[in-house]
């Protein structure tokens, strides 16, 4: 229908009751009733509405965590949305463990808790942590702890001893992270013996032991009582030990031995070398000889405050060799010589040497000189010895024109100790042999060269006694030789190494671009080089490393090497004969590691390298273009310095050579030192070779 207006009609605004209203229209009545219900939809009703809680949030401080056995962390929670304030309450779980076997909870509040590992690692290692809201049992969160155990390390208390025959001692083991207290087991073994000839066991228990030497000294007289992990059969330690006569001596035995490298025609006013050890040890005796221009004096010490003792000297009036000995202080590894009334030329270490079971107590000496006949049979001269097993030592040298020598022993027992075959320009020819004579006696120390020409010999005898500290088991230098080559040097030459031990390297800088092609020995064995050369691509030389695996080795062997390109310079080599060594012994995951630079102010930043195994061997050397290297951190330098540095060969040619006996397998950055102090070293290049012991 259509739309009725009504003039002058208001629609009412209260629609909280039915209204009508009468309108008149056209002759049309509209009656029109609103009802209030009807209505309703369109009036505005006040309304409540709720509003949902946001839920609560947990957030842990640490999600992820691992921690050694018995090792605790805290541990604290922020709770949001938690208007009651209630926190959180703490639990553990484990897939491998329950209760305390999972670990133990204290400093436990609403918002924080100490957690504590157990003493062992569950199987498998990994513990939940739960923070559950008081509030509202489904907010939680968890943080994942795994447990690790550190390896089990076992180490002898003391560590090495003398132990007279028929008499005993006490040893015990201390044990790092054996959690669950099982100890040790004990048991002895020795070069020079089998079962209860290396001694016996008694009041054995998991953590100490008493040793009984027997009644005879084995030959060697050295013995190992090992302490074997139970927990880990891996993981042993042992103590060293030397079985001495009661009432009476032992037998004289070499630690280790070196050779030194020569000054040539530089004036000297003292000569410092670096020995092969890390010290020496408690007890032990000393001998050093060296080599001189005649006319000064000599005066020798070491590091430690101690002076020498001249046993014996010699010159032919050019050349003096003059032996000495000291029982030094523990820990003595540098030795000097100094002069005065001159400052001579043609400075050598002939041969340094510790002992076991060795006084510097003097039982005769002889010395010798031959300028005139030139012969190549060297007799030192007759000594007539008054006690049992003496050491008798015997050095010489070469001071003719051959300018190179192949050395033999005596005949046996007589053993050569050093021999370094000299090149012309550079080292002179010098050796050192020794033997223990059983009975006293008479007897003329004699070695001989391969040309007739002249020489100097020096022979003492020293007494045996029973003193000392057998060096501890492990991977150690026995010998070390200093060799050096004149510029112009041949494409094949040969040097002598007396050695003992199962692992050979040669660690050598040689002059630009003349490098070592291939080195092969007497007997057989394979010489394996580790990378290619390296320098600073320029003028530093070109450092090299050769090793030998389960080598073949004696008081005769001899090296040949073969080089490649024109030796404008002179060349450095550093032998080591080290025992204790892995069959493998190369750390090939360690591998060769390098650094160099054009420039370094009195400290150079050397190699930095990781060993993979604990108790190993580290070689470092670095080749320098100017100034000379004098030390090491970590480390031990193991180079000679003269004063002053007149020129750069052969006495190191500025470079550096050192090593260090990494004791865990942890990174090292090496850091070589300049001399003098604060020199500006000019292109430089080093490298770091691990190797590891069984």
């Amino acid at each position: 229908m259509s739309k009725v207006n009504v003039p002058g009609s208001v629609w009412p605004r209260d629609f909280s009751q039915a209204r009508a209203r009468v309108l008149r229209h056209a002759g049309f009545l509209v009656l029109i009733v609103v009802s209030a219900l009807a209505l309703s939809s369109c009036a505005s009703v006040p309304q409540t509405i709720t509003k949902t809680p946001p839920p609560i949030e947990i957030k842990l401080s640490s999600l992820t965590v691992t921690l050694n056995v018995s090792q605790s962390q805290p541990f604290s929670v922020t709770v949001q949305n938690d208007p009651q304030n209630l926190g959180v309450s703490w639990s553990l779980s484990g897939t491998g463990c329950t209760g305390s076997a999972c670990g133990t909870l204290t400093n436990v509040t609403a918002s924080s808790v100490t957690y504590t590992a157990p003493n062992a690692a569950p199987n498998p290692p990994s513990v939940t942590l739960k923070a559950t809201s008081n509030a509202d049992a489904s907010a939680f969160a968890s943080a994942t702890i795994t447990i690790t155990a550190p390896p089990i390390s076992v180490t002898v208390d003391p560590p090495s001893q003398s132990v007279q025959t028929s008499t005993s001692a006490n040893f015990s083991a201390v044990l790092q992270s054996d959690s669950q207290n099982k100890g040790v087991s004990w048991s002895v073994s020795g070069a020079g013996c089998t079962g209860s000839a290396c001694g016996t066991l008694t009041n054995v228990t998991i953590t100490s032991v008493t040793y009984n030497a027997p009644p005879n000294a084995p030959n060697p007289p050295s013995v190992s009582l090992i302490a074997t992990s139970v927990a880990d059969p891996a993981k042993t330690g042992s103590a060293a030990l030397t079985i001495t006569n009661a009432g009476g001596t032992s037998t004289p035995t070499l630690v280790w031995s070196k050779s030194g490298a020569n000054t040539t025609g530089d004036n000297t006013n003292s000569y410092t070398t670096n020995l092969p050890t890390s010290g020496t040890l408690p007890g032990n005796a000393l001998v050093a000889s060296f080599q001189y221009g005649s006319g000064p004096s000599a005066t020798v010490t070491d590091d430690k405050g101690d002076t020498f003792t001249l046993l014996a000297s010699n010159s032919d009036g050019n050349q003096t060799l003059s032996t000495y000995c000291v029982l030094p202080t523990t820990g003595a590894r540098v030795l000097t010589i100094t002069f005065s009334g001159g400052a001579p030329q043609w400075v050598s270490l002939v041969n340094a040497s510790e002992w076991l079971n060795l006084s510097c107590a003097l039982d005769g000496s002889a010395a010798a000189n031959d300028s005139a006949t030139l012969s190549a049979s060297l007799a030192a001269g007759n000594i007539a010895t008054t006690s049992d097993g003496d050491l008798l030592y015997q050095t010489a040298i070469e001071d003719g024109s051959t300018g190179s020598e192949t050395w033999t022993a005596g005949a046996s027992p007589w053993t050569l100790l050093s021999a370094s075959t000299g090149q012309a320009g550079a080292n002179t020819p010098q050796v050192a042999q020794f033997q223990v004579q059983a009975t006293h006696g008479s007897l003329n120390p004699t070695l001989s060269m391969s040309s007739q020409d002249s020489w100097v010999s020096v022979a003492v005898a020293l007494k045996a006694a029973s003193t000392g500290t057998a060096p501890p088991a492990g991977i150690r230098i026995v010998h070390m030789q200093e060799e050096s080559l004149p510029p112009g040097s041949a494409s094949h030459f040969s040097m002598q190494f007396p050695s003992s031990g199962n692992l050979l390297i040669t660690a050598s800088v040689d002059s630009p671009d003349y490098d070592i092609v291939s080195i092969s020995d007497n007997h057989g064995n394979s010489h394996a080089q580790i990378g290619a050369p390296f320098n600073d691509g320029s003028t530093s030389g070109d450092s090299q490393t050769f090793y030998v695996a389960n080598a073949v080795t004696s008081s005769t062997l001899a090296l040949t090497y073969t080089m490649t390109g024109s030796p404008v310079g002179g060349s450095d080599f550093f032998l080591f004969d080290v025992t204790g060594a892995s069959s493998s012994p190369y750390d090939t995951a360690a591998g060769r590691q390098t650094a160099t630079a054009p420039l370094g102010l009195g400290t150079l930043p050397g190699p930095t390298i990781t060993p993979s195994t604990a108790n190993g061997l580290v070689i470092v050397q670095v080749g320098v273009t100017s100034f000379t290297i004098d030390a090491i951190s970590p480390g031990f330098f193991v180079g000679t310095i003269p004063n002053p540095v007149g020129q750069t060969n052969p006495t190191n040619q500025n470079n550096g050579w050192a090593f260090d006996f990494n004791a865990t397998a942890t990174t090292r950055q090496y850091t070589w030192t300049a001399f003098p102090a604060g020199s500006q070293v000019e292109g430089w290049a080093s490298t770091a070779v691990a190797f590891k012991a069984p």
